[in-house]
């Protein structure tokens, strides 16, 4: 707000006025004939009235302007004659002044970048050409972390401070400069520099991502999930089973064994993987939804039992890593006895991660001596004493463990101490091992890796060395966790030897090799106040030619965030706040019979169980055969929060007839989920077949379902006549009056028939080339 001075007399007529930019106080006033005046504003006492006078030449004053050193003035008079006078000789004008210019701007084509994408790599951002330091260069000893703390308040204003109302006031005691907040820049910063090294050196990828990722737009979730696959996420707290279901996801023989697998129990957590894993397939969402196999995993007695559904931030370090171990190892288990049909020898996971284990318990004392074996799906790593050992030494010493127990002896006739001897019979295909991870474990890994690392240091540069002098190691490092090895079995002796990379001899008739690769890592990160999972996998071929490239690569799962990253960095450990929960490792040869799984019958998916009344259902015959490119109708009735599913044929002499029905609560009572299972595998079927199915806006009820139909699969009726440039989806009872002259009867029969009816209503148009016509003559009626 402006407020008024006292009144400036003068001796002149004032016409022109200008302040004078060396004195702020002070201006400049000239009259019309030539006068000029200079005045205090601000002075309180009368100011001398002397005025200088310049000659216009009986002209008048008509402008004039002040140099910013005040130096130098200006005036122009009615004549058109320039006056112009300075305070010292040797000024001089620029009689050809322009105004300042500037360089121009460098459009560098910078990446457009949200202010909230922590996974932008700065270096791709690219700085000008220079020769010199950039100014954010800053040396080290001039860096210090941490923030400044204020100083304390001096003690003489808290003495003299009196309280009024809640509010003190206190004479200032002259010792600091007005509105400054003085830093005290002697404290120490040992503390906050600790606190800085946790945050800090914790990678922004590693970092949990506590973020819902339904609430996130298209554009943020693609800033969070960069890859070509979806994310499953959940939202009751525990992601850790998210982790646990991705790496089963990504080893291709348990993805495809669980795709196939169909049966009527209730509560089947095979054929709900099996669901989940499909829709993964399909789907082109950025994240997928895991809540419904969670509700379906709480449900079970034994998962209760084992306290499964909780939340994870209620767990110290050490429970919270053994956690989505101890999962692993219960889904694999409870899996095998869900796919295992008494006709078949074995299941799928058991051929995968089955090895047979032979155990020799021989007495200490009359070395009487007996045999057992059995199957084993998972192993825990068994640490030694040992100050330094190499990985596939400490492999070895799990896979043929030798242990002392003490039981009784029939022969001794009282307890003697037995040593129980393991044997490995054959190897698993996929090596499914537990890192344990308690406090001397921990400590345990964390001294292996700095000892393997400071052998590194002493590694020769060279990669060719060939001086037979040299004293340094040689060779290429894998590190102290390997990302490949190889067991070499002598044939008829039984004699296993472990060692880091492939193997040389793979093609000897006398040695039986297996080869083995790392494809997953599950990692602890415990960040400062919260705990988290990470999951390092080797994507195969096979999850990415449906998606157009042919290549195998490494990603990093980190919740809703997922990102391409080098298989080396799954082997970094060493960090205090990282930590290795599981490993996984597979043989590099493969048997084909780990990828060839049954189909289901789709004479046995389509038979009818419960008939809607009034509806003239015909299952399909074995004389029909859906070829690819047939059309399928799908309409969905949804009546007091059950969802009636009809498919009709789209071909043939019962076109328009149904052949199929479902009915899907919307609860997902036990029962519900049941039908959604025989509902999924009857649509997976039809794609499968390369079916394609016609529906009216429908989509939003099978995603409801978790039930995803390919786009390319798909034709939705409300897209082909929904009018340009409008998000209006028009109504079957809009369209059916005006595009098939009859009047919509509710239903899902009816509406996966005018589906299929509207749609050739499309190809007629599009003919005719009346497609453009017909459509703006029914949306401006």
């Amino acid at each position: 707000m402006m407020r008024s001075l006292n009144a400036v007399h003068c001796s002149i007529d004032p016409l022109q006025l200008r302040f004078m930019p060396m004195y702020h106080s002070q201006v400049l006033i000239a009259s019309q004939s030539g006068q000029f005046q200079q005045l205090e504003v601000t002075a309180t006492i009368p100011q001398n009235n002397k005025y200088f006078e310049v000659d216009l030449g009986g002209s008048n004053c008509y402008a004039m302007d002040l140099s910013s050193t005040s130096k130098a003035l200006a005036i122009g008079d009615m004549a058109g004659v320039l006056h112009l006078l300075a305070s010292q000789e040797g000024t001089t004008f620029n009689s050809f002044s322009h105004p300042t210019f500037f360089p121009s701007e460098n459009h560098l084509n910078y990446p457009k970048v949200n202010i909230d994408d922590y996974s932008f790599h700065l270096s791709t951002v690219p700085c000008p050409q220079t020769t010199e330091r950039l100014l954010s260069d800053w040396p080290k000893q001039f860096n210090r972390p941490g923030d400044r703390r204020p100083k304390a308040i001096d003690p003489e204003i808290l003495r003299s401070m009196k309280m009024v109302k809640g509010i003190g006031y206190s004479p200032n005691p002259n010792n600091m400069y007005k509105n400054t907040i003085p830093y005290d820049l002697t404290y120490a910063q040992e503390t906050l520099v600790r606190r800085e090294d946790v945050v800090v050196n914790i990678p922004r990828v590693y970092q949990r991502v506590d973020v819902d990722p339904t609430t996130l737009s298209e554009s943020e979730l693609h800033n969070y999930n960069r890859t070509k696959f979806s994310v499953l996420y959940n939202t009751k707290g525990n992601t850790y089973i998210c982790t646990v279901l991705q790496l089963l996801y990504y080893l291709e023989p348990i993805a495809l064994a669980l795709k196939s697998h169909i049966c009527q129990k209730l509560g089947c957590l095979a054929c709900e993987l099996g669901v989940l894993f499909y829709t993964l397939d399909v789907t082109d969402e950025k994240i997928t939804d895991a809540d419904r196999f969670i509700q379906a995993f709480d449900s079970l007695p034994e998962a209760r039992s084992q306290n499964w559904y909780t939340f994870e931030r209620h767990h110290d370090k050490q429970d919270y890593i053994q956690l989505p171990q101890n999962l692993l190892t219960f889904l694999l288990r409870h899996l095998h006895k869900e796919i295992l049909q008494p006709p078949q020898p074995t299941s799928a996971i058991c051929l995968a991660f089955g090895s047979k284990v032979g155990h020799k318990v021989t007495c200490g004392a009359c070395s009487q001596t007996f045999s057992k074996s059995n199957i084993n799906l998972t192993y825990t790593l068994d640490y030694p004493t040992d100050s330094k050992i190499s990985f596939v030494d400490l492999l070895k010493r799990t896979l043929e463990s030798e242990t002392h127990c003490s039981q009784w002896c029939n022969r001794c006739g009282n307890y003697k101490t037995f040593t129980d001897k393991t044997v490995l019979e054959s190897l698993p295909y996929v090596l499914h091992l537990n890192c344990g991870m308690q406090q001397s474990e921990l400590a345990f890994w964390q001294n292996q890796v700095a000892l393997h690392n400071g052998e590194q240091s002493k590694r020769c540069p060279s990669k060719n060395c060939n001086n037979s002098e040299c004293k340094l190691s040689h060779g290429d490092d894998q590190g102290w966790l390997p990302l490949n090895f190889h067991i070499t079995a002598t044939n008829g002796q039984g004699v296993l030897e472990f060692k880091n990379g492939l193997s040389d001899n793979a093609d000897e008739s006398n040695f039986a090799v297996f080869e083995y690769e790392l494809c997953a890592v599950v990692a602890h990160v415990d960040s400062p106040g919260v705990q988290g999972l990470t999951l390092h996998s080797l994507v195969g071929r096979g999850y990415h030619q449906p998606r157009g490239c042919d290549e195998s690569n490494w990603y990093l799962f980190n919740g809703c965030s997922a990102m391409s990253t080098h298989q080396k960095e799954s082997v970094k450990f060493g960090q205090s706040w990282k930590t290795p929960c599981l490993l996984v490792y597979k043989q590099v040869k493969l048997p084909k019979d780990l990828f060839q799984h049954s189909t289901p019958n789709p004479l046995e998916l389509f038979t009818p169980f419960n008939v809607i009344p009034g509806l003239n259902l015909i299952p399909l015959s074995p004389a029909e055969v859906l070829k690819k490119g047939e059309l399928v109708g799908i309409g969905i009735e949804t009546v007091n929060c059950v969802l009636r599913v009809v498919l009709v044929r789209g071909q043939g002499h019962n076109e328009g007839v149904p052949f199929s029905h479902d009915i899907c609560p919307t609860n997902f009572a036990p029962e519900g989920r049941q039908n959604i299972k025989l509902l999924y595998f009857k649509i997976k079927c039809l794609v499968d077949r390369g079916i394609i199915l016609v529906g009216h806006s429908i989509t939003k009820q099978l995603k409801y379902l978790n039930i995803h139909i390919p786009a390319q699969q798909y034709i939705d009726t409300a897209e082909l006549y929904r009018p340009q440039h409008s998000g209006v989806i028009p109504p079957l009872q809009f369209l059916c009056p005006r595009l098939l002259s009859v009047e919509h009867i509710p239903g899902a029969h009816n509406g996966a028939v005018f589906s299929l009816q509207l749609y050739e209503k499309f190809l007629e148009l599009k003919r005719a080339g009346q497609y453009e016509k017909t459509l703006k003559a029914i949306h401006t009626e």
